[in-house]
């Protein structure tokens, strides 16, 4: 059976569901439902703990500038990016309902403009004569 949603908790307490790839539902087969990351003690750590315990990791293996928030950052910009360039092709309102962002605004700066898009932009104007 392939699981297409997860439910996940969003800043507030506000619950989202979310559509999620299949590759996730795969790595994460046969675990129980709930939090899948045990501390040293059972238990289990929440997501703020567990981003900085990562930050520390990374930092420690010369890896400063990566973060689980850098993570973020390259979903939503290749989201945004053009399939022909690489990236989902999917349009700013898409993305920011996956970002879970309340304004546009914040979903913009993950928005990257090439030369080639704006080449591609001008071509595919209509001839003014």
């Amino acid at each position: 059976m392939t699981r297409t949603w997860l439910r996940v908790l969003r800043k507030g307490g506000r619950e989202q569901l979310l559509p999620t790839h299949d590759a996730v539902w795969a790595a994460v087969q046969g675990l129980p439902a709930g939090p899948v990351v045990p501390t040293g003690t059972g238990r289990f750590y929440r997501p703020q703990q567990l981003s900085q315990l990562l930050s520390q990791q990374l930092t420690r293996l010369g890896l400063p500038e990566l973060t689980l928030h850098s993570f973020r950052h390259r979903f939503a910009t290749v989201a945004l990016l053009p399939r022909e360039l690489g990236g989902a092709g999917a349009d700013i309102r898409t993305v920011q309902e996956l970002m879970g962002h309340a304004s546009l605004s914040s979903t913009q700066i993950y928005t990257l403009v090439t030369s080639r898009q704006l080449r591609a932009a001008v071509a595919a104007l209509p001839d003014p004569r």
